[in-house]
Protein backbone atom coordinates (compact mmCIF):
# COMPACT_ATOMS: atom_id res chain seq x y z
CA UNK A 1 0.00 0.00 0.00
CA UNK A 2 1.04 3.91 -0.90
CA UNK A 3 1.26 5.94 1.61
CA UNK A 4 -0.76 9.24 1.92
CA UNK A 5 -0.08 12.86 2.96
CA UNK A 6 -2.47 15.58 2.04
CA UNK A 7 -0.94 19.08 3.44
CA UNK A 8 -2.31 22.30 2.97
CA UNK A 9 -2.72 25.78 4.34
CA UNK A 10 -4.75 25.97 7.20
CA UNK A 11 -7.22 22.92 7.80
CA UNK A 12 -8.11 21.71 4.82
CA UNK A 13 -5.83 18.59 4.77
CA UNK A 14 -7.51 17.82 8.10
CA UNK A 15 -11.10 18.49 6.59
CA UNK A 16 -10.28 16.74 3.11
CA UNK A 17 -9.38 13.52 4.78
CA UNK A 18 -12.22 13.68 7.32
CA UNK A 19 -14.85 13.92 4.09
CA UNK A 20 -13.28 11.72 2.45
CA UNK A 21 -13.54 8.93 5.42
CA UNK A 22 -17.00 9.79 6.02
CA UNK A 23 -17.33 8.50 2.59
CA UNK A 24 -14.67 5.09 1.84
CA UNK A 25 -14.03 4.65 6.00
CA UNK A 26 -11.72 4.91 8.02
CA UNK A 27 -7.82 4.69 6.53
CA UNK A 28 -4.61 3.64 7.38
CA UNK A 29 -1.30 4.82 6.54
CA UNK A 30 -2.97 8.51 6.10
CA UNK A 31 -1.73 11.51 7.34
CA UNK A 32 -2.68 14.96 7.24
CA UNK A 33 -0.51 18.23 7.54
CA UNK A 34 -1.62 21.80 7.63
CA UNK A 35 0.55 25.12 8.32
CA UNK A 36 -0.78 26.75 10.69
CA UNK A 37 0.34 30.87 10.96
CA UNK A 38 3.15 30.99 13.13
CA UNK A 39 4.93 27.95 11.47
CA UNK A 40 7.07 28.43 8.53
CA UNK A 41 9.02 26.50 5.95
CA UNK A 42 11.22 24.63 7.98
CA UNK A 43 8.56 23.51 10.53
CA UNK A 44 6.60 21.78 8.04
CA UNK A 45 9.33 20.60 6.03
CA UNK A 46 10.26 18.94 9.31
CA UNK A 47 6.74 17.53 9.66
CA UNK A 48 6.30 16.00 6.70
CA UNK A 49 9.55 14.57 7.03
CA UNK A 50 8.76 13.03 9.80
CA UNK A 51 5.17 11.50 8.42
CA UNK A 52 7.55 10.53 5.23
CA UNK A 53 9.74 8.73 7.91
CA UNK A 54 6.67 7.02 9.76
CA UNK A 55 4.98 5.95 6.55
CA UNK A 56 7.37 4.23 4.08
CA UNK A 57 7.97 2.03 6.93
CA UNK A 58 4.64 0.78 6.43
CA UNK A 59 4.66 1.69 2.94
CA UNK A 60 5.70 1.37 -1.02
CA UNK A 61 6.33 4.97 -1.12
CA UNK A 62 4.17 7.96 -0.06
CA UNK A 63 2.17 10.44 -2.48
CA UNK A 64 1.83 13.65 -1.21
CA UNK A 65 -0.62 15.76 -1.95
CA UNK A 66 -0.19 19.31 -1.98
CA UNK A 67 -3.04 22.39 -2.15
CA UNK A 68 -1.36 24.62 -4.41
CA UNK A 69 1.89 24.67 -6.29
CA UNK A 70 4.53 27.10 -5.33
CA UNK A 71 2.88 27.36 -1.55
CA UNK A 72 4.88 27.13 1.36
CA UNK A 73 3.49 23.21 1.81
CA UNK A 74 4.16 22.33 -1.50
CA UNK A 75 7.50 24.30 -1.62
CA UNK A 76 8.55 21.81 1.79
CA UNK A 77 7.42 18.37 0.43
CA UNK A 78 9.86 19.39 -3.14
CA UNK A 79 12.67 19.27 -0.73
CA UNK A 80 12.20 15.81 0.04
CA UNK A 81 11.82 14.33 -2.77
CA UNK A 82 15.92 13.78 -3.16
CA UNK A 83 15.76 11.79 0.33
CA UNK A 84 12.28 10.00 0.40
CA UNK A 85 10.53 7.52 -1.98
CA UNK A 86 7.77 10.17 -2.66
CA UNK A 87 5.43 11.82 -6.07
CA UNK A 88 3.95 15.07 -4.98
CA UNK A 89 1.03 15.80 -6.78
CA UNK A 90 -0.89 19.89 -6.21
CA UNK A 91 -4.00 20.75 -6.38
CA UNK A 92 -5.79 17.86 -4.25
CA UNK A 93 -9.46 17.95 -4.24
CA UNK A 94 -11.86 15.76 -3.01
CA UNK A 95 -12.43 13.11 -6.28
CA UNK A 96 -8.73 13.03 -6.00
CA UNK A 97 -8.68 11.95 -2.81
CA UNK A 98 -11.18 9.76 -2.52
CA UNK A 99 -9.78 7.57 -6.01
CA UNK A 100 -6.31 7.42 -4.46
CA UNK A 101 -7.73 6.03 -1.58
CA UNK A 102 -9.73 3.20 -3.06
CA UNK A 103 -6.56 2.42 -5.79
CA UNK A 104 -3.50 3.13 -3.37
CA UNK A 105 -3.66 -1.14 -2.21
CA UNK A 106 -2.24 -2.27 -5.77
CA UNK A 107 -0.65 0.36 -7.59
CA UNK A 108 2.51 1.65 -7.26
CA UNK A 109 3.31 4.88 -6.56
CA UNK A 110 3.90 5.94 -10.22
CA UNK A 111 0.64 4.45 -10.97
CA UNK A 112 -0.96 6.24 -8.10
CA UNK A 113 0.30 9.68 -9.61
CA UNK A 114 -1.27 9.02 -12.65
CA UNK A 115 -4.53 8.09 -11.08
CA UNK A 116 -4.24 11.36 -8.78
CA UNK A 117 -4.12 13.83 -11.68
CA UNK A 118 -6.60 12.34 -13.89
CA UNK A 119 -8.98 11.80 -10.96
CA UNK A 120 -8.40 15.31 -9.87
CA UNK A 121 -9.23 16.51 -13.53
CA UNK A 122 -12.09 14.52 -14.25
CA UNK A 123 -13.57 15.77 -10.93
CA UNK A 124 -14.19 19.17 -12.09
CA UNK A 125 -17.33 19.82 -13.71
CA UNK A 126 -19.83 22.25 -15.06
CA UNK A 127 -22.25 21.03 -13.66
CA UNK A 128 -25.25 23.26 -14.99
CA UNK A 129 -23.79 23.07 -18.31
CA UNK A 130 -24.69 19.03 -17.82
CA UNK A 131 -27.95 19.38 -16.90
CA UNK A 132 -28.33 22.13 -19.75
CA UNK A 133 -27.67 19.36 -22.01
CA UNK A 134 -29.32 17.15 -20.36
CA UNK A 135 -32.93 19.25 -20.91
CA UNK A 136 -32.01 20.08 -24.48
CA UNK A 137 -31.37 16.31 -25.97
CA UNK A 138 -34.98 15.86 -23.63
CA UNK A 139 -36.70 18.75 -25.44
CA UNK A 140 -35.37 17.51 -28.71
CA UNK A 141 -36.58 14.18 -28.18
Amino acid sequence: MVGVIVVSHGSLAYYLIETAEMIVGSQENLHPIGLQTHQGLEDITNEINDACLQLNEKSRGVLVLTDIQGGTPGNAACMLVKTHHVSIISGVNLPMLLEVLLCRQDKSLEELSEVALHAGKEGIRDISALIRKKIESNDDG
